[in-house]
Formats: structure tokens, C-alpha cells, sequence
């Protein structure tokens, strides 16, 4: 037997190429794809079989190999045949494909998103003891879905969870590349989101100036870090984690530099003198309250403020203040930016988006503001 990983001959469109694992049992020859790792020849070591360590993910696809090796190399040596290889991936239980996924992927996945996985498998165990079941991969199907659903629904958890929970056990089936026919069908509709509101530039003025004799502790706290979300274009994780190394000084003006964490992108903001007021405020400590507790203190501040302009949510109208959340302050302060004229590509650096259609997502902007705006260009003058 014969076993050694390859990089596919046949490039895609992009130049990248399929690493696989080539398999030759007494003259039989298979090749077995690598949890679908596609890399260009220049990241390719054909002497080692690994991805070159300059490739930006060579540590966590060379894991992958290892470890999809070393299962091909023990089903062999076990007497195991092609036909069977695929065949023993469906009786293995949903939570140890869901385990096994999160292992797989430890190197890309942050920590809220193992986190998040490891989850899903609690509600997997919770769900099968609510119906004295085992799931097991080749069980996973319609019925299996509609029987999560109805249990997560009965739980009281929305569309929205059920939803992740169901793609996250999806992504884990997929990997095992088990022949289920109904793994397309694991899914579940999320339903109409909720409409996410910016504050305009008035209206963060009003958040800013709201007295702090109306504020409790929390409050006035958990604004301040709105706040310095708002001034830096950052995420609340990445508030939460600032300290004073995130922070240069070059030809006397201080520059955030920092790597959010969802993204991984690096990002250099400066930092105004109202953000500089809150950072010596909390000596560079921004880390009490958790985000679910954060977000309900600054509603109950965009309360306080007058945040009261009708909204959709649904098919009804309500304050804005009650959509506010910490996540606010970043939407909002990518839609002033762009509405004051700042380049797409500048707010897109400045904030750390991966790319313009993940940014575009966060401008709210209307129909109005947009006409208000191109009144400047000669085009409608």
C-alpha cells in the first residue's frame, strides 16, 4: 500500500489546484480530496507533500492533511477497502462529526466561533435526551430536521438560532463526505430579519450630550464605550479587547492600530480627542459587561437621549431606540462616513471589511439622504 498527498494537475479558473490524498492498494489507485484545501503550485512542496509555511493558512491545511492521512492510513491497516472507507463515515454520531470539525478547523475559527460550534453540540445532546435518540450521520434528514426544529421552537429559541445550529451541523456532515442524499435539505428559513438602524450625526450628538445625572453607573459606562465604537469604527469585541499597546503616536497625532478579531484584518484609525477623553478615562480598559448586558443599557440610553424616530420592525413602526445596540455605533459611523463623502475603499481600510459588499451591507442610508448627497456632483446641477 501506497500513500502520499498530491496536488491536483487540473488547475481551477483562479490558478489554485485540489490537494488530494493518492491511495494505491495492491495496484488500485484512488484519490481522496483533502476537506476541499485548494492552493496555487507556488504554495506547494512536492518533496514534502505540505503547503509551504509562506502560504497565509499553511499550518491549519497541512493539520488537515495530517489528519486526513493518518485516517486513510488506519482504515487500510485495518483491512478496510475503498468501498467501505466512505461507508464507515455514517455511522459515526453527528457530535463527534461536530467535535471532530472544530479540531479541524482550531487554527482558522476564533474563539467565539468554536464556541459557537460547541454549542451546537449541546443542543444536539439536549435534543436527542428530549427523544432518547442517538444521531447518527446516516440518519440526518428531513424528519431529523423537523423533529430539531420543532424541539428547538418548543425550547423557545427563534428561527434565527435554529438556523445556525442547522448549518453548523451541515458544514460537520459535509466534511465527512458521507453519500447523504438530504443533506442539501438541512437547513432551516430564518425568516424576515430586523430592520438594523444607523443614528445620524444629530443623533449621536444626542447620546453624547445626554446629562449624567439620568444615567445609572452602567450606563453612563457602556456610553462611553458606544461612544469610542462610534469614534474608531470598531466592533464591540474589539472594544472589549483594546489596551494601550493597540495605540502609536507618529507627527504628534495618535493612531489606533489594532486586528479585529472577527476578521483578522489589520485596521489604523485615528483617534480623536473625544475618543483619547474616554480611553484615560478607563486607563485603556474597556473590557466590563458582557455585550448582551452592554446592549441593554444603551437602548435604555438611546431612550433617554430622544432616540425616537419611527422605524419599521416588522409591520409595525417603533422608536429607533429600540433597535439600538452596541453593534450601532459601527454601522453608523461607515454610513456618516460615506454620507459626508468619504471614498467606499478609505471606510473599507479604516474599519477592516474583508471587501466593498460586506461594507455595503452597513450602509443605511435612504433614498433621500442619497439624492441630498449627489446634489453636489455637475451631473444634477
Amino acid at each position: 500500500m501506497t500513500i502520499r498527498t498530491v496536488l491536483w494537475g487540473q488547475p481551477r479558473k483562479d490558478g489554485t489546484a485540489a490537494v488530494k490524498v493518492y491511495v494505491n492498494l495492491n495496484g488500485v489507485v484512488r484519490y481522496f480530496m483533502v476537506d476541499g484545501i485548494y492552493v496555487e503550485s507556488k504554495f506547494w512542496d512536492k518533496n514534502k507533500q505540505v503547503v509551504k509555511s509562506k502560504h497565509p493558512n499553511a499550518m491549519l491545511y497541512n493539520a488537515k492533511i495530517r489528519a486526513r492521512k493518518i485516517a486513510l492510513e488506519e482504515h487500510f491497516l485495518n483491512g478496510g477497502t475503498f468501498e467501505n472507507f466512505l461507508k464507515s463515515s455514517k455511522s459515526k454520531l453527528l457530535t463527534e462529526a461536530l467535535e471532530e470539525y472544530i479540531t479541524l478547523n482550531k487554527g482558522e475559527y476564533s474563539a467565539g466561533t468554536a464556541k459557537a460550534y460547541r454549542n451546537t453540540i449541546s443542543r444536539v445532546r439536549q435534543f436527542e435526551k428530549h427523544y432518547s435518540i442517538k444521531s447518527y450521520i446516516k440518519d440526518i434528514d428531513e424528519k431529523w430536521v423537523a423533529d430539531f426544529v420543532t424541539y428547538m421552537k418548543k425550547m423557545g429559541f427563534v428561527k434565527a438560532t435554529t438556523a445556525y445550529h442547522l448549518g453548523r451541523v451541515k458544514k460537520a456532515i459535509m466534511h465527512q463526505r458521507v453519500d447523504n442524499p438530504h443533506v442539501e435539505k438541512i437547513k432551516h428559513k430564518q425568516g424576515r430579519a430586523r430592520p438594523k438602524p444607523f443614528l445620524t450625526p444629530n443623533e449621536i450628538a444626542q447620546i453624547e450630550k445626554t446629562p449624567d445625572s439620568e444615567l445609572s453607573k452602567a450606563q453612563y459606562i457602556v456610553r462611553d464605550f458606544f461612544l469610542l465604537a462610534y469614534y474608531l469604527l470598531l466592533r464591540d469585541s474589539d472594544v472589549t479587547a483594546i489596551s494601550k499597546s493597540n495605540f502609536i503616536e507618529k507627527n504628534s497625532k495618535v493612531f489606533y492600530v489594532g486586528t479585529n478579531k472577527k476578521t483578522k484584518t489589520q485596521v489604523i484609525v485615528p483617534v480623536s480627542a473625544k475618543a483619547k477623553t474616554i480611553l484615560k478615562r478607563y486607563d485603556y480598559d474597556c473590557s466590563r459587561y458582557t455585550n448582551s448586558y452592554r446592549n441593554k443599557c444603551i437602548r435604555r440610553v438611546a431612550e433617554i437621549a430622544g432616540i425616537s424616530t419611527l422605524v419599521e420592525d416588522g409591520d409595525e413602526l417603533v422608536p429607533k431606540w429600540k433597535l439600538v445596540s452596541m453593534h450601532t455605533a459601527r454601522r453608523s459611523a461607515a454610513t456618516n462616513l460615506d454620507m459626508q463623502g468619504m471614498s467606499q475603499h478609505g471606510i473599507k481600510m479604516l474599519g477592516g471589511w474583508k471587501n466593498l459588499a460586506s461594507l455595503a451591507v452597513y450602509f443605511r442610508s435612504g433614498n433621500m439622504d442619497i439624492a441630498e448627497k449627489a446634489q453636489k456632483f455637475d451631473h444634477f446641477k
